[in-house]
């Protein structure tokens, strides 16, 4: 029997790993990089890989996105961090103009 609960349900996991991806960005958006910022860009590819890598959490069997794993939170958050580094380090050594020093 499905019910207005089941479907809530059902989309748990999911919202877990763009948790994850956003908490991601606003903790990137702490450290500073010489550059200035695109922080719409770096929002979109933190959530696209929040849900590459939460698909991939489910594909390893840390949860599913039917359900919340601590597991799959942490593992989303902690690449969602990484995809952010090389995106920024792949953008910092494309030799752009850096900001001026203050």
């Amino acid at each position: 029997m499905h019910g207005r609960g089941t479907d809530i349900i059902a989309v748990v996991g999911s919202v877990l790993w763009l948790a994850s991806g956003g908490a991601a960005f606003l903790l990137a958006n702490f450290i500073p990089y010489g550059r200035a910022p695109r922080r719409v860009y770096e929002l979109f590819t933190s959530l696209i890989a929040a849900l590459f890598f939460g698909a991939l959490a489910t594909a390893l069997n840390f949860g599913g996105w039917r359900e919340p794993d601590p597991r799959a939170g942490a593992f989303v958050f902690f690449a969602a961090l990484a995809v952010i580094g090389l995106l920024r380090v792949i953008r910092l050594s494309s030799g752009a103009r850096t900001l001026p020093r203050a």
